[in-house]
């Protein structure tokens, strides 16, 4: 189901609160083949370590926050 919605440019925002999390979408987009669908979403991530993850894939909006913690991330918002 999920990849149907994000198919469907139903999915606008995904937060990563950890490098492996990161991971892990990573491989399922790209076991899934939705790499070309990941330029509408926003990627809102706790630190740049996590980004710089997220940064193999064609995306242009990703957004970090300042300090890796909760308050600064939801700051982003």
């Amino acid at each position: 189901k999920l990849t149907q919605f994000i198919k469907n440019n139903q999915i606008q925002i995904v937060t990563l609160f950890s490098l492996k999390s990161a991971q892990a979408f990573l491989e399922a987009v790209s076991y899934h083949h939705l790499t070309y669908y990941m330029q509408n979403i926003a990627f809102y991530c706790l630190s740049e370590k996590i980004a710089s993850c997220i940064k193999q894939i064609d995306t242009k909006n990703i957004m970090v926050a300042k300090s890796p913690d909760f308050q600064n991330f939801i700051k982003l918002f």
